[in-house]
């Protein structure tokens, strides 16, 4: 796309848009929707009448000075139309920062490439989404599947049994949170088994784990536990109670069934090797007022 346009757009969901390949380069990223426009180009003081240069307008000044180097800058975050009609002269043909003090800064190519990673392009004029490459990632393409693939490949000793158990519970696990439940907030596919895998090395890095490795038991809880906190961990109670449901009708290796507690109000005891399940009740310590 760069051979097209002098920018490029990545649309995609979170955790999909890959990092940049090819040339070596340095990337200098930040989060346009954190600051506010004046923060971001610069603003006049009008009292002192002094310019203060904003912070994307400082890296694109060091960038375009750079002639040694090929530089990556890089806007990840959501697009707004505040400041996203300030890039039209840097994405067109005229390759020039134009900032409120009327300082030009042109862009020095190929050294200087700028990159936008959104998921939507819902709040882009037509007139900034000519100016650029679009990319079009969907979360459909690669999937979930590569991630765990490389995660579990990663971990030598509990490599294989961690795939199984991803095979056993993820799609079904996935499929049923989509369909039967109504999460709070949406979330990738990806990003949902990152946090997964996350957490289940943390659990499997404890020091008691280490000394005295789970069995396929053990490790099928530790799965379970770090499952729930993160493919269903944005659910209500009602939804999951029908999480503890469905992992019933999957397997027995769970916690006694005892309404109205799911197994969400179990957590794994890692203090010994038996790494059952304890309630979490049992973690609070007694108080009693003695006023």
């Amino acid at each position: 796309t760069l051979q097209r346009a002098l920018s490029q757009v990545v649309v995609g969901p979170d955790e999909i848009c890959p990092p940049m390949l090819g040339q070596p380069h340095k990337e200098v990223r930040m989060n346009p929707k954190a600051i506010t426009s004046p923060q971001m180009f610069g603003c006049l003081d009008v009292i002192a009448n002094e310019w203060t240069e904003g912070i994307f307008a400082q890296l694109w000044r060091r960038a375009n000075k750079d002639k040694k180097n090929f530089t990556w800058l890089v806007l990840d975050g959501p697009v707004d139309a505040i400041w996203i009609e300030n890039m039209n002269t840097v994405m067109d043909d005229n390759r020039i920062l134009t900032l409120a003090n009327n300082d030009r800064i042109p862009m020095l190519r190929p050294n200087v490439t700028l990159h936008f990673e959104v998921e939507d392009l819902r709040n882009a004029s037509p007139a900034t989404v000519s100016r650029a490459g679009i990319i079009y990632i969907s979360d459909a393409d690669l999937g979930w599947r590569p991630f765990i693939s490389s995660f579990t490949q990663m971990r030598a000793k509990d490599g294989a049994a961690l795939e199984a158990l991803f095979t056993k519970y993820t799609s079904r696990t996935l499929e049923f949170v989509k369909k039967e439940c109504r999460p709070k907030m949406a979330i990738a596919d990806v990003s949902y088994l990152t946090t997964c895998a996350t957490l289940i090395e943390s659990l499997l890095d404890h020091p008691t784990c280490q000394a005295d490795p789970p069995s396929a038991d053990a490790l099928e809880r530790f799965f379970i536990y770090a499952t729930l906190w993160s493919l269903a961990a944005v659910l209500e109670s009602d939804d999951r109670a029908k999480v503890d449901r469905m992992l019933r009708d999957v397997t027995s290796n769970l916690p006694e069934a005892t309404s109205p507690d799911t197994v969400f109000e179990f957590m794994i005891n890692s203090e010994n090797s038996s790494y059952e399940w304890v309630h979490w009740g049992s973690r609070i310590p007694g108080w009693s007022y003695t006023g």
